[in-house]
């Protein structure tokens, strides 16, 4: 128990990916977790199950496919900004970084930023599902 600090402190990326994929194949739980958190973050703005549902298991397709490929994704910021990002979680790609992540909930998904070449995280209810409808599109449309 006399560990150097060096052992301590896991490399960051292993951290960070260790900690983006721990729902891979619990969709059900991942769910609950973004209802919960929902309720804790935004209690005027119930979240259905379905929506969670829907919400956990696109996110985990995601999170699987960032692990072979950077992925285009849009959800919406804490301010209420529309941000489209290119995150990924392949190894290959990740600089070498050593340091200590925020612990997080398990209903916030971190990636590797691809434009901003840092980790990056957001909510996973404010994932921009296919066929939601979003006003900046509607916006783009009638320039």
């Amino acid at each position: 128990e006399n560990l150097s600090k060096e052992t301590q402190v896991m490399d960051l990326n292993e951290q960070m990916l260790l900690e983006a994929t721990k729902y891979l194949n619990k969709p059900e739980e991942l769910a609950e977790e973004i209802i919960s958190y929902n309720s804790l973050k935004s209690p005027d703005t119930p979240l259905s199950e379905e929506r969670a549902m829907r919400l956990a298991v696109a996110n985990l397709e995601m999170v699987k496919q960032m692990r072979k490929e950077s992925v285009e994704f849009r959800f919406r910021k804490a301010n209420g900004d529309l941000r489209v990002a290119h995150g990924t979680l392949q190894t290959d790609l990740l600089p070498k970084t050593k340091g200590v992540g925020k612990k997080s909930s398990p209903a916030v998904q971190v990636f590797f930023d691809m434009d901003k070449n840092d980790w990056r995280s957001y909510r996973i209810q404010t994932l921009i599902l296919e066929g939601d409808k979003v006003p900046e599109d509607e916006e783009k449309d009638e320039e």
